[in-house]
């Protein structure tokens, strides 16, 4: 609904990226770092899942991330280790990260 802004898991605080919107000049320029580049810039670096999708950065390099099966979005949420390309299993939710979502 937001379309980014910042979430604290845990200790941690995350910058959730937007949803290209190409509506309007205004918005595009808004959300040029979407979910999509953000995913294939990660990809770029090697060691990211092929099967990830980066929805929010810590602005180190690691990222928060879903999983896809096909095409699939799974529900847990990952976490991505930039510098060890651990891929780990958060007790995170989707919930979670729209309940503890801050305005940017």
């Amino acid at each position: 609904q937001e379309n980014g802004g910042r979430v604290k898991l845990g200790r941690q605080q995350w910058w959730l990226h937007p949803i290209f919107d190409t509506s309007e000049k205004k918005r595009i320029k808004r959300t040029c770092n979407h979910v999509l580049l953000e995913t294939r810039n990660k990809a770029a670096y090697g060691g990211f899942p092929e099967n990830g999708i980066e929805i929010a950065g810590n602005g180190s390099g690691d990222a928060i991330l879903f999983l896809h099966n096909e095409g699939t979005c799974l529900e847990d949420v990952y976490e991505f280790n930039h510098e060890t390309h651990a891929v780990r299993k958060t007790k995170w939710t989707a919930s979670d990260l729209r309940e503890n979502r801050e305005s940017s």
